[in-house]
Parts: C-alpha cells; sequence; structure tokens
C-alpha cells in the first residue's frame, strides 16, 4: 500500500466527524431495529429501544442536511487519477445514493410512527407530526416500506465497505485516507 504523504489532500475535520459520528449512529440503527421490534409488546426495554431508535433517526435526518452544508462549503479531495471514469461515476453515484438513505430510511421509519399515531420524540422531546395518523393497516405498510429502504440502505452500506476492501487491498491506493 502507498502510504499517506502530507500533501495527499484529505476531507475536512467537520466532514471527517460528522461521516464517523453518524457511521457510529447507523450502526446503532440497525442494531437497534432488529431487536426492538423483536422484544414482546409487554416487554418493558421495548419502550426504551424504540425511543432510542427514533431519536437516533431524527440525529441522522439532521446531521444528513449539516453534513451536506459543510460539503458544499468545503474542499472535496479528488478521487485518484488512475481510477477509470466508470468507477468514477459509480463512486459518485454510491456517495449520492448514500445521502439519499440517511434521509429516506429515518422519513419511512418517521412515517411509520406517525400513520399508527405514536409520534416521534428526540430524547423525550417531542418533534413535530410529519405525516397524518391513518391507522395501524397504513402504519403497518409504512413499517413494511421503511423495513425494505433499511435493507436496500444496509445493502449499500455493505457495498461503500466492499469498495473500502477493494481500494486497500487490490487496488492499494489511499482512497480511505482521505476519511481517516
Amino acid at each position: 500500500m502507498k502510504i499517506p504523504t502530507a500533501n495527499q489532500p484529505v476531507y475536512q475535520a467537520p466532514m471527517r466527524a460528522l461521516h464517523w459520528t453518524m457511521a457510529l449512529c447507523i450502526i446503532a440503527l440497525f442494531v437497534t431495529g432488529p431487536i426492538m421490534v423483536a422484544f414482546d409488546a409487554k416487554d418493558t426495554l421495548r419502550p426504551a429501544f424504540y425511543s432510542f431508535h427514533k431519536s437516533v433517526g431524527a440525529l441522522i435526518v439532521a446531521l444528513v442536511f449539516v453534513r451536506l452544508a459543510i460539503r458544499r462549503l468545503s474542499h472535496v479531495p479528488p478521487l485518484p487519477a488512475a481510477m477509470p471514469p466508470g468507477e468514477r461515476l459509480l463512486a459518485h453515484a454510491a456517495h449520492w445514493l448514500l445521502y439519499a438513505m440517511m434521509v429516506a430510511a429515518p422519513l419511512t421509519g418517521w412515517a411509520t410512527s406517525d400513520m399508527y399515531g405514536y409520534g416521534v420524540k428526540f430524547f423525550d422531546m417531542p418533534l413535530p407530526k410529519l405525516f397524518p395518523t391513518l391507522g395501524a393497516e397504513t402504519g403497518a405498510q409504512a413499517g413494511d416500506v421503511h423495513t425494505v429502504v433499511t435493507y436496500l440502505f444496509l445493502g449499500l452500506v455493505g457495498l461503500h465497505l466492499l469498495a473500502i476492501a477493494k481500494h486497500r487491498y487490490l487496488d492499494r491506493d489511499c482512497v480511505m485516507h482521505r476519511m481517516a
């Protein structure tokens, strides 16, 4: 592997901090989601898991917009010059799809919660109702959409991790250094 040098461009510190903070939040959501729905309705831990999951999801929505603003105002380091044009296009498309999923997954969860009539709280602070209460049947359908979007997001994150491994172990370039 090529050793990163001081003159190799990297993302600015705020972008790196947001990336890794959001990565931890997204991991927390991927872990808590299946756990919370597996609880029996009478389990005393269930409300705490739902509350935490919704709070972190709402935080992700806010952070993605902060991240997009910082990205717009800061320098984005270039991809390696040796990267083929098709791969560059895939990299850019994947990044924008990740941003879209960071909004779509939490918002479909928010829709589910609102449509069931539960609402969303950010660590016990009520957040605005974005979607109408439509009852259990529509809430369940929104929940199905949330599940599908989440699995698509998880698949995209998996592809992102595979791309990192490809660049690290096959291409032996310093793409990861830009965000590390």
